[in-house]
């Protein structure tokens, strides 16, 4: 019986980018070292017994609050750039494939008898699946990117109503106040559709959701701290 593929996350290369990932997040965000922003809102953010609007707003509220908002946005910028050097890393294995597998057909070229052609017909069916996995990673890290790009605009649409959510607990707000408001929140909320439609594509592509460890920070009122819908 012949074995399950494994998920593309699973084989080498997706363990490799899942490690370097990792650690160069870690060295970037040494700036955070002992702030307990995350921990204190992974508390307050209770998900059993609430629906969903609840818990969407509660995040809303939540990032609204400019301490809380500007280091959230410090972890996305920060997950966004070590996405697109991963991808850049992908980009120049690829080059490099593509440069191997000319050699290889030129050596076709120049090669006599059927073993030896045989050999280089094996070698140039590896490179190419090496190098199908490497465009399938740049597409992934692209939908990657583009999640955390949107989570950026939930923390600038959260930015922009901050002011109206001090008005609304002090009962200062206008009418006219409370609905630039609601509009606000309804773009927020629009956008965690967007997020979910990544996610599902993502654990698609990828065969596996390691890829939630890599934006726990952008998904908290997708998936729970323990990385659970």
């Amino acid at each position: 019986m012949d074995e399950e593929p494994l998920p593309l996350a699973s084989k080498p290369w997706g363990q490799s980018l899942s490690m370097v990932a990792r650690e160069a997040s870690q060295a970037l965000l040494k700036p955070l070292n002992g702030c307990v922003v995350e921990q204190d809102y992974h508390l307050s953010m209770q998900r059993a017994g609430q629906g969903i609007e609840e818990l969407v707003e509660a995040l809303f509220e939540l990032l609204t609050n400019p301490e809380a908002n500007g280091i959230i946005q410090f972890i996305v910028r920060t997950n966004i750039r070590v996405l697109r050097g991963l991808q850049g890393v992908c980009n120049d294995e690829c080059k490099y494939l593509k440069r191997r597998a000319l050699d290889i057909i030129h050596m076709d070229s120049v090669c006599h008898g059927d073993q030896n052609k045989g050999h280089i017909r094996e070698l140039v069916e590896e490179v190419c699946r090496a190098n199908e996995e490497q465009e399938s990673w740049i597409d992934i890290l692209g939908i990657e990117i583009d999640l955390s790009e949107t989570a950026l605009k939930r923390l600038d649409i959260a930015s922009q109503a901050a002011g109206l959510i001090q008005k609304r607990r002090s009962q200062m707000i206008t009418k006219e106040e409370s609905q630039t408001l609601e509009a606000l929140f309804i773009e927020f909320q629009s956008l965690r559709t967007l997020l979910i439609r990544r996610v599902l594509k993502l654990n698609m592509l990828t065969g596996n959701s390691d890829f939630l460890q890599r934006h726990h920070n952008e998904l908290w009122d997708i998936v729970d701290c323990n990385l659970e819908g």
